[in-house]
């Protein structure tokens, strides 16, 4: 425990520098998370137009136009210029959580297996393409083509009823439907033909830099490593929006160089930062009910992985001193969590026996599974979200109990290319997992035997499996909020993912920047605006 507090320490110093936190707390196991709002000042204050929002962040995506290779990091990157036939409502508690965008209305009609897009006229691309339903049909015809459709053992068919109208047709219901089918993003069909000129891996590499959407804003550069800039979209078929002239996102993956623009006043919006030093500089912070849970993911895909011992993977969690580690990082924003699913979300159980730290039960367990001397394992590590000051302390509490570790630290592209990829590192890696429209959607996207977000770690089993369809299956609300509870607690008692930290996300904002607090892979950046200043 000596040794812990060392480096608790040296965490504090680190993350005030790089990502320590205060307000708003996390969700006691009381409280429910609320829907998403705009401040008081934003309803009554009347936008202006112009303005180009600066903003930095560590992420940088991979791929901008080509789902079947995005992931979560990608597809928050392209969120200023492509937009869904449906994205997440204002409140998130009611009906299926969802309201339309490109689509005018929706129709789910359960008794006929289909769901019915009547879409939005007037709606140009960036490219001046007209959005209709061959174009939307194409774009599914991409990830159905490519196998990256979510629940395509329900996929029967998409057909043209008429120039706007679309209509799905599946084999039979499940709850996850609309949820998952209903928010793809829409493309420009005609860039990707011209760009393509047929080949699909000239598109897919065209795609890899370039993306044609309907959104507020339009591509107009993309650097790796430096930067991507959006200009105003003239055409945007919101009459009057976008507020901004453009956003302009640079990639700093130095925390202490993001921190030093935000105060020199080279920046004005810091992504998914928790420095409570900037707060006390007169900087807003903008934060909702959306965050993260970040753990260890062993291997269990591998069928040879040593890591399909639950022994291994329980000593894991014992080993670790989660509160230790949440006091480091700042405990009013990141607190330890006991299961994948946090306080506030379907499936979280209050009175859940958690694994609480205990170095020796862990130290017999290594043993109990055929580990007299211990054993050599890899953690995998990216930059953002703990990055290496994490690693350097998940590293000494598992060598403390037998399980010696060597970080692999990872830049961006290697990091997600890996998990998101075939082929899993032979052991540990340290990531995350979101927050949905409920805990169930959620579940169905990270961590079941159909996922959305395939992290490749992840093994499955048959009864996983069994409890995925039994889940899918049910209609009422409360059935379904029965149900996740009994499959957060399957896959917690498997140890299966062990869970280290929640925490919300948090922007750092100037205060003459107004608008909408972006909410998992939905901003409406059409919303946002900027008071007309002589100097930023």
């Amino acid at each position: 425990m000596k040794r812990l507090f060392t480096y608790s320490m040296f965490l504090i110093i680190v993350v005030m520098i790089m990502c320590s936190c205060a307000s708003p707390s996390a969700p006691t196991d009381e409280e429910t998370t609320p829907s998403l709002t705009v401040s008081p000042e934003d309803q009554e204050t009347k936008p202006v137009y112009g303005g180009t929002l600066r903003i930095v962040t560590g992420f940088e995506p991979v791929m901008l136009g080509y789902p079947p290779f995005m992931g979560p990091e990608d597809s928050m990157r392209i969120v200023p210029g492509v937009e869904k036939l449906m994205d997440l409502a204002a409140n998130r508690n009611e009906g299926n959580g969802l309201e339309p965008v490109l689509a005018e209305s929706v129709v789910e009609d359960f008794e006929n297996n289909r769901i019915i897009f009547h879409l939005r006229p007037g709606v140009t691309f960036h490219d001046g393409s007209v959005l209709n339903a061959d174009v939307v049909i194409w774009n599914y015809e991409q990830l159905v083509s490519s196998g990256y459709l979510q629940f395509i053992d329900y996929w029967k068919g998409i057909r043209k009823i008429d120039d706007m109208t679309v209509q799905i047709d599946y084999t039979g219901y499940s709850n996850q439907l609309i949820q998952s089918w209903g928010t793809i993003f829409i493309f420009s069909k005609e860039a990707w033909e011209k760009a393509s000129g047929g080949d699909t891996e000239a598109g897919i590499n065209w795609a890899r830099t370039h993306c044609v959407g309907t959104g507020p804003f339009i591509l107009e550069e993309f650097k790796r490593n430096i930067h991507m800039t959006w200009i105003k979209n003239p055409d945007y078929w919101q009459q009057g929006k976008p507020y901004l002239d453009g956003i302009e996102i640079r990639f700093i993956p130095e925390n202490t160089t993001a921190r030093a623009m935000m105060l020199a006043g080279e920046a004005d919006y810091w992504e998914f930062n928790y420095s409570l030093e900037l707060e006390q500089h007169g900087f807003n912070v903008w934060s909702s009910w959306s965050g993260v849970i970040l753990s260890i993911w062993p291997n269990t895909a591998d069928p040879d992985s040593k890591w399909n011992d639950i022994q291994l993977r329980q000593a894991i969690e014992y080993a670790i001193d989660k509160k230790a580690i949440t006091d480091a990082f700042g405990p009013d924003t990141f607190k330890p969590v006991k299961m994948i699913a946090p306080p506030g979300e379907w499936g979280y159980d209050p009175a859940y026996p958690a694994r609480e730290f205990d170095p020796e039960k862990a130290k017999q367990l290594v043993i109990d599974a055929g580990y007299p001397d211990g054993l050599d394992a890899e953690l995998l590590v990216g930059t953002a979200y703990g990055g290496e000051p994490l690693a350097v302390i998940i590293q000494q509490c598992l060598d403390d109990v037998g399980i010696r570790i060597e970080v692999d630290l990872a830049d961006p592209g290697r990091f997600f290319g890996t998990i998101y990829g075939q082929n899993p590192g032979p052991d540990l890696v340290i990531t995350f997992s979101g927050i949905d429209i409920n805990y169930l959607v959620t579940y169905m996207r990270w961590f079941s035997t159909t996922p959305l977000i395939n992290i490749s770690y992840l093994g499955h089993t048959k009864e996983q499996r069994t409890l995925d369809e039994e889940a899918a299956c049910i209609q009422d609300l409360a059935g379904q909020k029965a149900m996740t509870e009994k499959i957060v607690k399957h896959l917690t008692d498997n140890a299966m993912v062990i869970p280290l930290m929640w925490f919300g996300m948090r922007q750092i904002v100037a205060p003459y920047i107004h608008g909408p607090n972006p909410v998992n892979l939905s901003w409406h950046t059409e919303e946002v605006w900027m008071e007309e200043l002589t100097e930023h």
